[in-house]
């Protein structure tokens, strides 16, 4: 059994008398002196276990370094493909608004020197051409699917249109009716309004009646037509 002295545990290993050469050459040469045995088989154990470490520890160190380096490369790729999208997105954008402002001018020059039905036929026939050679530049780079979908678009955009009308005319149907309500609640009101001036004017004749002599029976001291004038001007007729 080893003899523990302190830190240090004593052994005595039987060795070669090449390799106990070896050892005091390396002592004389490391540490000045050949009786430092001890301290060079402690290197020589300590260098030849880190040189071992090319299985599982080794792997794992490989894997960490590889790992760090790898999300490195990902941090800056992410950027650098972020500050792209947002080149790209603002080019876009300005290619968009030209388009746009392009669009508008010669839609306002079109109007001005077009009838209504010219500028119509013309805006339908280029906006048909466009869309065509849209769809043909996504079929030319293999986007099927995209090409359908402006496809659908385009037939969407047409229903719309459709939807559009149908809701204007409702709205002028609404309108109509609206007005024609207008004029029959007013034409009602009226009405009231000449019915309730008759009655006042047949009460008010009824009030001037005076009694006979004979029975129960009333009479006017004055022609009707006579009271019909001087009430209305009295009492404007509604």
């Amino acid at each position: 059994m080893p003899k523990i002295e302190g830190s240090k545990v004593k052994i005595a290993p039987r060795i070669s008398l090449s390799i106990d050469a070896e050892i005091r050459r390396i002592s004389k040469e490391d540490y000045g002196r050949e009786d430092r045995v001890s301290a060079v088989i402690e290197d020589a154990v300590t260098h030849y276990s880190a040189a071992r470490q090319s299985g599982n520890q080794l792997e794992q160190v490989l894997s960490a370094t590889e790992g760090a380096l790898l999300n490195r490369v990902n941090e800056k790729f992410e950027k650098e493909f972020d500050a792209h999208l947002k080149r790209v997105g603002d080019l876009i954008a300005k290619q968009s608004y030209y388009a746009v402002y392009g669009a508008l001018v010669a839609e306002e020059l079109l109007r001005k020197n077009l009838s209504k039905n010219s500028f119509k036929e013309v805006k339908t026939n280029r906006w048909n051409k466009a869309h065509e050679i849209l769809e043909g530049h996504y079929e030319e780079a293999g986007g099927k699917e995209v090409a359908h979908m402006l496809q659908e678009n385009q037939q969407l955009q047409a229903e719309n249109e459709k939807l559009k009308k149908e809701i204007e005319q409702l709205r002028e149907r609404n309108s109509e009716l609206s007005s024609a309500k207008l004029e029959a609640d007013r034409m009602e009101k009226k009405a009231k309004e000449i019915e309730q001036y008759y009655t006042r004017m047949i009460e008010n004749l009824a009030s001037k009646a005076e009694k006979t002599t004979f029975g129960n029976k009333y009479t006017l001291p004055f022609s009707i037509e006579d009271f019909v004038k001087a009430y209305q001007r009295q009492v404007p007729k509604p």
